[in-house]
């Protein structure tokens, strides 16, 4: 996390954070099958100036030791001016002492959100892995995501920003060096590319490449 922000929030399709009630549990004694229940506002830790509501679902079930992890998450957002996003999810990861590796498929419905009478369906898919190197001192660690602003795109959409014409690559990777406990040092490359939707007027865009220097500090034991 201290690399990039999930999918779903790099991407704008919600908030990681919001404030709401919300209810947890486990259908289970040993703790394998859970269930997270949410109705929050929606927009996050900001300030509420609407009636936006959102609802949230998720089924989480963790086996194999609970090292094999399996999430299907739902969330609706309800808009006053006859607008809705409805969002889906399905994650699927393994983690164990040495590795961690897992990939997420999101796909959201945006009714009403293209020149106010048509919708927009943004997907994305990211998977992601991470090894140690050197026990408890070095970690290798790399993400790939694909990312579709509009899978509805047809020629003759206009949009509002030029990121909707395009699917987006983007890729991190980078090494993880814990020089003491909780200490973090990250040097990591950050690389995201574009390709034009239009079979007309198609415009190039160069891709965007940061290298990076990321330190990060974790106060609880890791």
């Amino acid at each position: 996390r201290s690399i990039e922000k999930t999918i779903i929030d790099m991407r704008g399709l919600g908030p990681s954070t919001d404030f709401g009630v919300g209810m947890y549990g486990s259908f289970m004694k040993n703790g394998e099958l859970g269930y997270a229940v949410m109705f929050g506002n929606g927009i996050g830790n900001k300030i509420l100036s609407n009636k936006t509501k959102k609802v949230y679902g998720s089924l989480l079930g963790r086996f194999a030791d609970k090292k094999l992890i399996i999430e299907a998450y739902s969330d609706c957002f309800f808009e006053p001016v006859d607008k809705s996003k409805w969002t889906m999810k399905g994650f699927i990861g393994y983690t164990s002492e040495d590795v961690s590796a897992g990939v997420e498929v999101v796909r959201q419905q945006q009714n009403n959100y293209y020149n106010n009478n048509a919708d927009l369906v943004p997907f994305g898919v990211s998977a992601f892995v991470n090894g140690s190197l050197v026990k408890g001192k070095l970690k290798a660690f790399a993400r790939y995501d694909y990312f579709d602003n509009d899978t509805d795109y047809e020629d003759g959409r206009t949009y509002s920003s030029p990121s909707f014409y395009y699917r987006e690559n983007f890729v991190t990777a980078g090494i993880d060096y814990m020089p003491v406990r909780n200490i973090h040092l990250m040097p990591n490359i950050w690389f995201n590319s574009y390709s034009d939707k239009r079979t007309t007027g198609a415009v190039e865009r160069k891709p965007d490449v940061v290298v990076r220097f990321t330190f990060a500090y974790f106060g609880l034991p890791q």
